[in-house]
C-alpha cells in the first residue's frame, strides 16, 4: 500500500509525520509514480491564543499551501424541474426524445424525465420532473417552449409553470500550470488539494444532528468496487445510559474506530436518498460507466471536485425539502450565492491539544489524519455526549456543558473565500451558458 505524509511542523528541526493511505490497491492512479516527498501535504503550527476555554493552550494546524497556485471554479451539475400538464396523462417515454431532439447540443450533458410520483420512466402521467445536466438559460427555454407546445403545460412566451425540485452545484480546483513545473507538479498539487479539502471539510450543521447521525450518512468512501465507512459502526452491546446516544457520537468519540480514506477514493457524506449530501472527489476521469474505467483526463483537466446535492433525487425522500430560496429557474439570477456558501460550503481548521512536552496529542494527530478536522469535532462531540449520559459533573455540580458546534475547530477563512468568490460566477454562467 503506497502511503503520503502529512507532517506538522513545529520548526525546521522539529516536525511529527502522520502518515495515512493515499492511493488504494484497486486502481492504477496517476499519483502512483510519485514519491512520499512530492505528495507530502505540511500542516503549520501557531499557538491559538485564544481567550476562549475551549481553544486556550491549543495548536492552530494550517496546511502549508498558496491557495492563489490554484483556480476555483463553480457551476450547477445539473437541475431538476417539476411540471404538470394540463392534460389528463402523457406517456413518459415520449417526452424526454422531444426535449433531448430539442436541445440538439450532443456534446453537453443530456436530459432525463420521469414521472414525479415514483421516478418511473414507462408510466403515463400529468406530473414530471425533467432532470437537466449542463443547465443554462438557454436550454431550459428550448426544454420549456417544447413543454408548452406539444405537452400542454402551462406558460406564456415559452416560460413555463414549474418548481425547481434539486440541483447539484459542483465546484472545481485546478492547480495553475503558470505556478507548476511540470506535469508530475500538476499531479501533486491536485492530490494535496484533494486531501485537502477531504481534511478540512466542514458539513452543514443540519448533517450533524438528529437523523443525519443515522449510520447510512457516515462519511464513507468508495474504490469503484466497495463502499467503506470511515468510522466502525460494530459497537457492540451498549450500556443503559448509552441506549438513547446516537452510534456516531459512540463510534468517533473512539480513535480506533477512525477509518482513512485512500486518496482516489470518492468520500460521500449523508446517505443517497437526503436532501443535502456532499461528495468529494481527486477526479482524473470522468464518470465511470457501469464499472468500468474512462481514459484520463488531459492533466490540466484533472482537478478536485466538491459537489453538493440538494433536493432530493430518491424515491423515498420526496417528502423531505431542503429550502434554499432557489424555487424557479428565475430566481438564480439574482440569487445571493455567498448564503449558499455558510449554509452549506464550509471549511475549519482544527486546533490540537498540546501534550505534556508542548507537542500536539499523539491521540488527535492520528484522527486528523485519518477522518480530518470533521473526526477531531465528532470524537469531541461524542466523548461529551458519553460524559453527560454518564451524569459526569463539573467542579459546581452541573451537568458538563455539550460541545460547541464547531468544537475545537476555526473557520478556514482563506478557503472559504475563494469558495465565495467561485460560487459568485454561478449565476452569471447560468444566465449566459
Amino acid at each position: 500500500m503506497r502511503r503520503i505524509t502529512h507532517q506538522i511542523l513545529h520548526s525546521e528541526k522539529d516536525a511529527a509525520v502522520i502518515a495515512m493511505d493515499a492511493l488504494s490497491d484497486r486502481e492504477l492512479h496517476d499519483a502512483s509514480h510519485l514519491t512520499e516527498d512530492q505528495l507530502s501535504l505540511r500542516y503549520k503550527l501557531t499557538p491559538t491564543d485564544a481567550r476562549q476555554t475551549v481553544l486556550r493552550d491549543r495548536w492552530l494546524a494550517t496546511p502549508d499551501v498558496k491557495l492563489s497556485d490554484y483556480r476555483f471554479e463553480a457551476r450547477f451539475d445539473w437541475i431538476e424541474i417539476g411540471v404538470s400538464t394540463n392534460k389528463p396523462v402523457v406517456p413518459v417515454h415520449d417526452v424526454q426524445p422531444k426535449l433531448k431532439k430539442a436541445l440538439d447540443d450532443p456534446i453537453r450533458g443530456g436530459v432525463h424525465v420521469t414521472s414525479k410520483l415514483n421516478r418511473n420512466k414507462l408510466e403515463e402521467t400529468r406530473d414530471l420532473l425533467i432532470l437537466l445536466h449542463d443547465p443554462s438559460r438557454r436550454r431550459f427555454e428550448k426544454i420549456f417552449n417544447v413543454l408548452e407546445q406539444q405537452f400542454g403545460v402551462m406558460g406564456s412566451e415559452g416560460w413555463v409553470q414549474h418548481e425547481v425540485w434539486s440541483w447539484e452545484l459542483a465546484v472545481d480546483i485546478y492547480p495553475k500550470r503558470t505556478r507548476a513545473r511540470d506535469d508530475d507538479d500538476m499531479i501533486a498539487r491536485r492530490v494535496q488539494m484533494s486531501e485537502l479539502i477531504r481534511k478540512h471539510v466542514a458539513p452543514s450543521p443540519m448533517l450533524m444532528t438528529g437523523m443525519f447521525l443515522d449510520p447510512k450518512d457516515w462519511m464513507r468512501s468508495h474504490d469503484g468496487v466497495e463502499l467503506m465507512p470511515q468510522f466502525a459502526g460494530s459497537l457492540g452491546q451498549r450500556a443503559q445510559h448509552l441506549k438513547d446516544t446516537h452510534k456516531l457520537h459512540l463510534s468517533a468519540a473512539d480513535p480506533d474506530n477512525h477509518r482513512a480514506a485512500a486518496i482516489d477514493n470518492t468520500v460521500y457524506i449523508a446517505a443517497k436518498y437526503r436532501v443535502g449530501k456532499y461528495r468529494l472527489q481527486d477526479k482524473i476521469r470522468d464518470k465511470r460507466k457501469r464499472g468500468q474505467r474512462t481514459p484520463p483526463l488531459p492533466v490540466d483537466e484533472r482537478r478536485t471536485r466538491i459537489e453538493i446535492t440538494v433536493g432530493s433525487h430518491q424515491d423515498t425522500g420526496l417528502e423531505e425539502r431542503y429550502e434554499t430560496g432557489i424555487n424557479t429557474i428565475d430566481d438564480i439570477a439574482s440569487y445571493s450565492f455567498d448564503t449558499l456558501r455558510r449554509d452549506l460550503f464550509n471549511f475549519e481548521l482544527p486546533t490540537l491539544a498540546k501534550d505534556e512536552t508542548g507537542h500536539p496529542a499523539e491521540e488527535e494527530l492520528a484522527v486528523f489524519s485519518k477522518t480530518g478536522s470533521l473526526g477531531l469535532k465528532l470524537m469531541a462531540q461524542g466523548r461529551r455526549v458519553i460524559e453527560r449520559a454518564k451524569g459526569i459533573r463539573d467542579g459546581t455540580g452541573r451537568l458538563l456543558l455539550p460541545v460547541r458546534q464547531k468544537a475545537h475547530n476555526l473557520r478556514f477563512e482563506d478557503l472559504n473565500c475563494k469558495i465565495r468568490d467561485a460560487l459568485k460566477a454561478v449565476a452569471t454562467t447560468f444566465e449566459e451558458g
